[in-house]
């Protein structure tokens, strides 16, 4: 990290930089993207929990359903002993008591899909109504950062429930999931979510078309733990500035509560802070001192996940110095040399961002 004064005002400069760049770029052509959007997940389990009873058929019927078997099978890459049978379980005595039994229960978020049936129908019917629009809109939002992935087709599962607002999963199909029982009932907070989620998909396509990078699109597991540290920074930052909730119509108030995060964590005390943070985190993992739970849970989780606005500070650099260049080429090479380019960057010209402490650079500059 540089020096705190001086690092201070370099953020300063680069942060009011950012807001005269960032927001005044006009999107590219659409990439070649087509979204089909699946809502039988979040209509299936709620339409379940309103029956009297749930017997094993109906819960195979049920769980063989893409969005409500995914929303389950997600919850158990969090939460390992929590997944299918206890699903079965849980949703059965649900719909018999309509109350909450224990915190599988919560996990799988039955409760809140419950009470919140009437206004996830609602963001359903909506987005029927607009679903052409959200589509061409999510598309322009997406083009200035493309990545080169070749045709994509790719279904958007709504689902209910569970313990993300949104998730890819880590394999090699071309569907994301939105979690709409925790959207409050804001449209513009949905479109939002599935700009972020299809930037993932497009990240992880054109890791594939690299040989070389296929674990870091479909097994990231299998990555040594420096190397999924910034892999996972990569592709969480860049998504979070490639769709920017600034850049997205809407007032609801999740969208809002995105807006705001951004803005907290982008002012130059928090980037400092946050950079400060994946030095310790990068140091710790390459001396064995942390597992991956505790440098994700240090990292990526919360209402403000520190890595994420690493990863949208080193974007927003890199983007300024090339025009957009070098992220979406980020994924055709090696996660580490998108950090590279960064400290490169910064050391040819101090106020270009945050600095990473010299620990950080030379365990960055060691990976492939």
């Amino acid at each position: 990290m540089a020096p705190p004064a001086r690092a201070g005002i370099a953020a300063a400069l680069w942060l009011a930089a950012l807001a005269c760049v960032h927001l005044a770029q006009q999107p590219a052509a659409p990439p070649q993207l087509a979204l089909h959007l699946d809502y039988d997940g979040a209509e299936r389990l709620i339409a379940a929990l309103e029956r009297d009873s749930l017997p094993p058929r109906a819960l195979d019927t049920l769980l063989a359903v893409p969005g409500v078997g995914a929303m389950v099978d997600n919850v158990t890459r969090f939460i390992p002993g929590v997944g299918r049978e206890e699903f079965r379980r849980r949703a059965a005595l649900f719909a018999r008591t309509k109350r909450r039994d224990g915190p599988a229960t919560d996990f799988m978020q039955l409760t809140q899909v419950w009470g919140s049936r009437d206004t996830v129908q609602r963001l359903v019917h909506d987005l029927r109504a607009s679903e052409g629009e959200i589509v061409r809109g999510t598309l322009r939002q997406l083009g200035r950062y493309a990545p080169p992935t070749g045709p994509l087709d790719v279904r958007v599962y709504f689902v209910a429930g569970g313990v993300s607002f949104g998730f890819v999963p880590d394999d090699s199909t071309t569907a994301f999931y939105i979690n709409l029982t925790r959207a409050d009932g804001d449209l513009g907070g949905v479109t939002w979510n599935m700009a972020h989620e299809a930037y993932h998909v497009m990240q992880k396509a054109a890791a594939r078309r690299v040989p070389s990078l296929r674990h870091v699109a479909d097994a990231p597991q299998e990555l040594p733990l420096p190397e999924r540290l910034v892999a996972t920074t990569l592709m969480e930052g860049t998504a979070s500035y490639a769709t920017d909730p600034a850049r997205t119509p809407g007032a609801g108030p999740r969208l809002t509560q995105a807006r705001a995060s951004y803005l907290r964590n982008t002012q130059p005390d928090r980037l400092l802070a946050h950079f400060a943070r994946f030095d310790s985190v990068l140091a710790r993992v390459a001396d064995r001192a942390s597992d991956w739970e505790a440098a994700y849970g240090a990292g990526f989780t919360g209402d403000d996940p520190p890595f994420y606005f690493v990863g949208f500070a080193i974007s927003a650099a890199l983007d300024s110095a090339t025009a957009g260049g070098a992220i979406r080429t980020a994924f055709s090479a090696p996660p580490a040399e998108f950090f590279r380019q960064y400290i490169r960057l910064y050391h040819a010209n101090a106020r270009a961002g945050p600095h990473f402490s010299p620990r950080t650079e030379a365990i960055i500059r060691a990976m492939p």
